[in-house]
């Protein structure tokens, strides 16, 4: 599949181990087939290393406690200790060759990439063995979306958003000349293009593990994957496919947890050729316009929802689904049930919102803030050595993101400074006291993305 530049829009020369664009001189680093196709992947690739050395710090921790009942994820813990080695291996690669590169910790502008990092491996897992042991309801809703994916005419490209575990891509490979699917966890990417390609992994449940008499599952197996099916790192704001490139795009479980589900929507019409149809199965969502008490958009919103943004709605209705359900694997395991919102959309019309990309935010360009825009800046307290830490969130329904006391007076200050009047250089002069320019225009960028500012007038000399 032909990527584009997440920065300028220009195409990307797949030669080498990285993707270069001509037009902007930018590149972006793969390994084993997964490309990193994100504004600034130096950053995200530190941030997963930083993430993952974490997951494994707080394992030893666990396993120094006391060996008492807890979540249902701990009994998953020997088949986390099993894996996260590979996982690190898969992407040493990647941490080797960008070893240095970030900036130094902590960044003002590194709440970015800690808050893009995806999923921890953990918390993963267990879509994986759904997925790839064809253990508990992931294969009913994958055969789900995959009936509601044979409605579309045109069979060349298919996108799978959120594609996390990554099962859903080989099943659509059987129908569509090329398939993709992206997600912003590199090592799931990792993972899912090794399992792809012939990888396999024996997994027990912890107590089964430790005394050798519990079921034991096998995900993956020996037999070659699909060649026509991939897998990338790319954000669902920031698609890195050209406009009309899309026969089918597929978004699961996604418009819930997403910063911006309108933004979504805008990419989703943008790549998908005419005509081209949108898949979505997922819980209601809110738009950041919303309010904290709204109701969420449910199926009997989702015709209003697809005209706002270019399509005409085939089908919705709501469906009641097993969630992570792997009794199979694990007896104690107590799996969930969720009401979610199914729905097939057709690109119809012009989208509300037309996608800005970042090089567009030149020096002398005007921003000024959309009049839905919402940005949450909270101070929360703890108690003992940690002192005080900071949540910023960009867009009503967006997750918290961590963050050090900079970076909340650095987007205090870049608020501040967005009046209408100024440009991109004036700006950041009036932020310069607090952090560099090159950190304030990251999150000035992230800003545009996100659609929280909109650009004026170029300013002229």
């Amino acid at each position: 599949m032909p990527y584009i530049c997440v920065h300028c829009g220009g195409p990307l020369d797949p030669s080498g181990e990285a993707l270069a664009c001509h037009a902007c001189s930018r590149a972006y680093p793969a390994q084993g087939g997964v490309p990193v196709l994100l504004p600034y992947p130096d950053r995200h690739i530190d941030a997963t290393r930083k993430a993952l050395l974490a997951e494994r710090m707080a394992l030893a921790l666990d396993q120094m406690r006391a060996n008492a009942p807890g979540a249902r994820h701990e009994r998953l813990r020997a088949a986390f200790t099993a894996r996260i080695a590979n996982i690190e291996a898969a992407s040493a690669p990647f941490f080797r060759a960008y070893r240095g590169t970030a900036t130094a910790d902590p960044a003002a502008a590194d709440f970015v990439a800690r808050a893009r990092t995806g999923w921890s491996i953990a918390r993963l897992i267990p879509y994986f063995i759904a997925d790839w042991g064809d253990c508990g309801s992931a294969a009913s809703v994958t055969r789900i979306i995959a009936d509601e994916a044979l409605h579309s005419a045109d069979r060349q490209a298919a996108l799978v958003i959120g594609a996390g575990a990554g099962k859903l891509v080989t099943e659509l490979a059987g129908s569509f000349a090329v398939v993709t699917g992206i997600d912003l966890s590199l090592p799931a990417m990792l993972w899912a293009q090794d399992l792809l390609h012939g990888g396999d992994a024996e997994l027990r449940p912890e107590h089964g593990g430790q005394r050798g008499d519990g079921n034991a599952i096998c995900i993956g197996g020996s037999d070659r994957g699909p060649g026509n099916a991939g897998f990338a790192v790319a954000d669902a704001g920031n698609l890195p496919f050209a406009d009309g490139s899309q026969s089918l795009v597929v978004t699961q479980y996604l418009l819930d947890i997403a910063v911006d589900p309108a933004g979504i929507a805008g990419e989703v019409h943008r790549v998908l050729a005419p005509g081209g149809v949108w898949v979505n199965v997922g819980l209601p969502f809110r738009l950041p316009g919303d309010s904290a008490g709204a109701d969420r958009w449910s199926e009997e919103d989702m015709h209003a929802f697809a005209g706002l943004h270019g399509f005409e709605l085939d089908h919705a209705e709501a469906r009641v689904l097993p969630h992570l359900d792997l009794s199979a694997f694990d007896p104690a395991w107590n799996g969930e049930v969720h009401r979610v919102v199914l729905f097939r959309a057709r690109k119809a019309g012009p989208a509300q919102r037309s996608r800005l990309h970042r090089s567009a935010l030149h020096r002398a360009a005007v921003p000024h803030l959309r009049s839905d825009a919402k940005i949450e800046i909270e101070e929360t307290r703890e108690i003992g050595a940690q002192g005080a830490t900071f949540k910023i969130r960009l867009g009503k329904s967006g997750r918290a993101m961590m963050s050090e006391a900079d970076s909340c007076r650095l987007v205090e200050a870049l608020v501040a400074a967005i009046d209408g009047t100024r440009c991109v250089d004036e700006i950041l002069a009036a932020t310069s006291g607090i952090a560099a320019p090159s950190e304030a225009l990251i999150v000035l960028e992230e800003l545009l993305v996100t659609g929280q500012i909109e650009l004026g007038d170029q300013r002229t000399a």
